[in-house]
């Protein structure tokens, strides 16, 4: 379920607001509009998969209180169902008592009509999303972004935070959003709001569990773990019977997998093929593990070559609001393979951040920075200094970033909490719990306070290396184990030496020089031709070239005659040309979502027409 909110004070129609906010969210003849108009604005929400799912997430009672949530909630003490109920008969203090002892990722609003107040809460991690806007009187919150402009309140412009964030990060940070004006509502937050004296309170009702830098290995406890993550796995059960386990090579899935199957349920199995991990090794790894655990229903699904270019992709930028680098990010293929049917997908976004370290690396921020971050000198931000006219975007960033960091601890487990509460929740959750939720249920376990509670203190060493993910395999899955990992371009085994992976590393080593020689190649001069003539030059994406061409010069965010060039570039491009092209792209493509000119209805046409006004408007 998608959800939108108009408050106002002012001579504003808030049933008008919340009708368009919510058709912009639309984005197939299966989800449907409703709009609730009550005292001084007015609800409304998209159902999208929670259409299938068996307990009700939309409610209202006969003295006109409404509930409406979106994402997966869980209750790990009872009947979510009666949970629910007992919350959209009480009053706003009955639902902050009830709604707070959720797990799972949603964000809930209730509207108590007797007192005229509005709370919304969001989940312990902040996994859904929730926007906010809050000017002069009103109060606007939505599940996504592109909402906000079609209320006609909100313009469409960059924020220089959110879009700093995205060329340095590839996530944002904070609660600074792409779009100016609009901020993202905390994790564990509880909003209270008064309409009559138009106040707003929040108060947060969960806290970080402090560090435990003396725990070892040896004292954590890995069967109460899992016995916390298959309470987890009981309770989304309630949603939905079916569901489908998106199963790769890796750890995180391959843990859902065997726990599903030790809990007895018997899930299906996506697997998306991936040729570029390690010369395919993850989807053969994925489909040995789906046999040797006796799963009999599971589906290879091969991506098309040219997915970038293809309106999936299009569809999928809709869907993902341009809120990460996606251009040959592989996750976003997976969209395509999901149907209704599936009923519910089975996410692994959490237990990696929960078996593993949220960085690869011991230290503090200044490590972060300098090994995860793209600073002010990098190539990136030499170009972007170009392409946009605006010259506050790195300052921005890097203020913000300051005083973001400045929150948690300088060490590796302020590092840890960071990540967690925005790359996990800005960047990995987008795929799961915003596209790929307009088709099906997104199960993520691993997010409950219970869970985290016995984790987030745990030292670097104790989940350097997948120490502890090896430790739980081996201690409760060693069937699963048998078939190497593959993760993050690395391998792993119970063994120490395989020459079967040895060869396997080092055939990718190798393959990824030459691709990366061959790209090389194809720009020097004399050769790049011959390259073309014998079509071994790398191919252009025709997409990016379409978007990047259809851009208006003459706008304020954007350096024209920088615009000008990178337009009539011809490929071999160079380094900078690339690197500009890829942020004009985006930029452009995230534009037109926000104006409600790009959807999914028009995907597949959309572009061919931008590109040929383009045309006539230049001859």
């Amino acid at each position: 379920m998608k959800i939108a909110v108009c408050f106002a004070r002012q001579s504003i129609d808030g049933e008008d607001a919340v009708r368009r906010m919510t058709e912009a969210m639309r984005l197939s003849d299966e989800q449907a509009c409703q709009t609730f108009k009550v005292a001084g604005g007015a609800l409304g929400c998209v159902t999208t998969s929670d259409a299938r799912g068996a307990v009700p997430l939309m409610r209202r009672s006969a003295s006109g209180n409404l509930l409406l949530i979106a994402g997966v909630p869980v209750d790990l003490e009872g009947s979510l169902d009666e949970r629910l109920e007992t919350v959209v008969k009480g009053d706003h203090a009955r639902a902050v008592a009830n709604l707070t002892a959720l797990d799972g990722a949603f964000a809930a609003l209730f509207w108590d009509a007797s007192n005229e107040r509005l709370v919304a809460v969001t989940d312990p991690m902040g996994m859904q999303p929730l926007y906010m806007f809050r000017s002069n009187g009103m109060l606007l919150l939505a599940t996504e972004l592109k909402a906000f402009p079609a209320s006609n309140h909100v313009a469409v412009e960059m924020d220089p935070v959110g879009w700093g964030a995205f060329i340095s990060l590839g996530f944002a940070v904070g609660p600074a959003t792409q779009l100016a004006g609009v901020v993202r509502v905390e994790p564990a937050n509880i909003m209270t709001y008064s309409v009559p004296e138009d106040r707003l309170e929040t108060q947060a009702y969960w806290r970080w569990p402090p560090p435990r830098p003396e725990t070892n290995l040896e004292d954590v406890d890995t069967g109460h773990l899992l016995n916390l993550l298959q309470q987890e796995l009981r309770a989304y059960a309630s949603h939905s019977s079916r569901g489908t386990v998106l199963l790769s090579g890796g750890f995180d899935s391959r843990l859902l997998l065997a726990l599903l199957r030790k809990t007895g349920m018997n899930p299906g199995a996506l697997i998306v093929r991936h040729p570029g991990e390690l010369g395919g090794a993850d989807g053969q790894y994925a489909r040995r593990v789906a046999k040797r655990l006796n799963l009999g229903d599971f589906v290879v699904a091969h991506p098309p070559k040219r997915f970038y270019t293809s309106p999936g992709y299009v569809k999928y930028l809709v869907m993902s609001e341009v809120a990460t680098p996606s251009l040959r990010l592989f996750i976003a293929q997976v969209p395509q393979f999901l149907s209704p049917g599936m009923g519910a997908i089975w996410e692994g976004v959490a237990p990696g951040f929960v078996f593993a370290p949220a960085v690869p690396f011991p230290g503090g921020f200044d490590t972060y920075c300098r090994i995860r971050c793209r600073l002010g000198g990098s190539d990136q931000w030499r170009v972007a200094g170009r392409v946009f006219a605006r010259k506050d975007l790195y300052e921005a960033f890097e203020a913000a970033l300051r005083e973001e960091t400045g929150r948690y601890r300088d060490d590796e487990f302020g590092v840890a909490e960071f990540q967690a509460k925005n790359q996990m929740r800005r960047r990995l959750a987008v795929n799961p719990l915003v596209a790929c939720a307009n088709i099906v249920l997104p199960f993520t376990p691993g997010l409950s306070r219970a869970l985290w509670e016995e984790v987030v203190g745990l030292p670097f060493h104790v989940r350097d290396h997948k120490r502890l993910y090896l430790r739980v395999f081996r201690e409760h899955f060693p069937e699963a184990l048998r078939v190497p990992i593959c993760s993050g371009a690395s391998l792993y085994s119970e063994r120490t030496f395989t020459p079967g992976l040895w060869a396997r590393r080092t055939f990718d080593w190798l393959g990824r020089r030459c691709a990366y020689y061959s790209r090389r190649l194809g720009r020097v001069p004399g050769i790049g031709p011959v390259f073309r003539t014998l079509d071994w030059a790398p191919q252009t994406n025709e997409l990016v070239t379409g978007v990047v061409r259809s851009i208006d010069l003459d706008h304020s965010d954007l350096n024209a005659d920088v615009v000008r060039t990178v337009q009539t570039s011809h490929p071999p491009y160079d380094w900078d040309v690339r690197l500009a092209r890829s942020l004009l792209f985006y930029w452009q493509t995230w534009r037109w979502i926000m104006q409600g000119r790009l959807t999914t209805w028009n995907a597949e046409t959309f572009l061919h027409e931008q590109v040929q006004s383009a045309q006539r408007d230049k001859a």
